[in-house]
């Protein structure tokens, strides 16, 4: 597969070993080396590529191409290595204009939208005087998964984040230059271009296989939303997430979501100290004073650690 680019920015491609390749390679131009490549295994890689002003520019203007070659091989010199392996999505992001980039999200009817793209954004505005913040899973237990923040409502780049707001209101996006990366485990994936989801992964690293299961969102009545399996294969869009992790649950229960209590998170809402926040334990008993453990908080469960 080839690629003809004639703007700064960066190549993103979600790809897979299937059969013989070695790796997976991006070439640029006519060079016999290639410029990114994969882990030598058969798991999902996101390859990504940045082309410079400086690969493109000719005095003041743009008048020049780089060609981008995709191609599965056996080792840096390029040889080709077939039908090795397989392309699943493949985006360009301009970066000249990253600036001014923004994504816009409704929150559904639940409350929950899943977001995952290239760049660090923040959830900058909520219409009609909406709130929403935006969280990853730092990790799973008893088919509940724990969500948590970065902090200012910041979204990491190519990570799956679960943004959780007012139903029916829009959260726009915007792209901030600051880089944040997350600290440990984020079992969502980001699905920065479209492609099939299956309901399992099989991803390979060294001579150790392990099999995964993904889970898409899907609501759970007017105000809440679970993870459930995807046992077919469906086309999952663009700035999507989903989770991944080995556990396997019944696709009519899925995972329950439980949000980590921080001084800096307030259920679905980001510094807005008006709300007042009531704990009640799981007996429905209210506790006046929490301490470590699980509670239920403006009817979302929560933990506190």
């Amino acid at each position: 597969m080839s690629l003809r680019i004639n703007r700064p920015g960066k190549l993103y491609i979600l790809c897979r070993n299937i059969n013989d390749a070695r790796l997976i390679g991006v070439f640029k131009g006519s060079s016999s080396t290639a410029a990114v490549t994969s882990a030598g295994n058969t798991g999902f890689q996101m390859l990504t590529l940045e082309i410079t002003k400086s690969e493109l520019q000719s005095t003041s203007s743009y008048d020049k191409n780089v060609i981008c070659h995709i191609t599965g091989y056996y080792d840096n010199n390029g040889k080709n290595a077939g039908n090795g392996f397989k392309i699943y999505g493949v985006k360009y992001v301009v970066s000249e204009d990253a600036a001014e980039l923004s994504k816009s999200v409704t929150i559904p009817s639940c409350g929950y939208a899943t977001f995952s793209g290239p760049h660090t954004y923040t959830i900058a505005t909520v219409s009609d005087g909406g709130t929403a913040g935006a969280y990853y899973a730092s990790e799973e237990s008893d088919n509940n998964i724990t969500l948590a923040q970065t902090g200012n409502r910041r979204i990491a780049p190519s990570q799956g984040f679960i943004i959780i707001g007012t139903p029916g209101k829009t959260a726009t996006l915007k792209t901030v230059e600051e880089q944040i990366s997350i600290s440990g485990t984020n079992l969502l994936v980001a699905n920065i271009a479209a492609y099939n989801l299956q309901g399992t992964t099989s991803i390979t690293q060294g001579s150790t296989t392990t099999s995964y299961h993904n889970y898409i969102l899907v609501p759970n009545g007017e105000s809440s939303a679970v993870f459930k399996h995807t046992t077919g294969k469906g086309n999952l869009g663009a700035n999507k997430a989903f989770l991944r992790t080995t556990t396997n649950v019944a696709e009519a229960r899925g995972f329950e979501f439980v949000i980590e209590d921080k001084t800096t998170a307030i259920i679905g809402v980001e510094h807005n100290s008006a709300i007042e926040k009531r704990y009640y334990n799981l007996n429905g008993q209210e506790v006046s004073l929490p301490t470590k453990g699980m509670y239920i908080v403006n009817g979302q469960k929560v933990i506190i650690k």
